[in-house]
């Protein structure tokens, strides 16, 4: 299955199942500090969003976090293997 964004007035959710490892995130909208689209590379076929959280917030998910940034915030990365306009749609 690949990978899916889900949003709610409420939360954002991702979901995968890839070969049998499922990755589950779901995150409060209020936690969120901001969300960034990185473009396409060579190496990534297709853009994904970077999710960066407020300071202090979803610690708990800590363990899944790309890393933090120069602030503190933790930064999620989440990347979809259907085609971008698909999943912007």
């Amino acid at each position: 299955m690949q990978g899916r964004l889900f949003f709610s007035p409420r939360i954002i959710g991702f979901y995968s199942n890839i070969f049998g490892h499922k990755t589950k995130f779901f995150f409060l909208w209020e936690d969120v500090d901001d969300i960034q689209v990185i473009p396409a590379t060579l190496s990534i076929g297709s853009p994904s969003l970077m999710i960066i959280l407020r300071k202090d917030r979803g610690l708990e998910a800590k363990h899944g976090a790309k890393g933090t940034d120069h602030q503190g915030r933790l930064k999620f990365h989440f990347q979809s293997f259907v085609s971008f306009n698909d999943a912007y749609r």
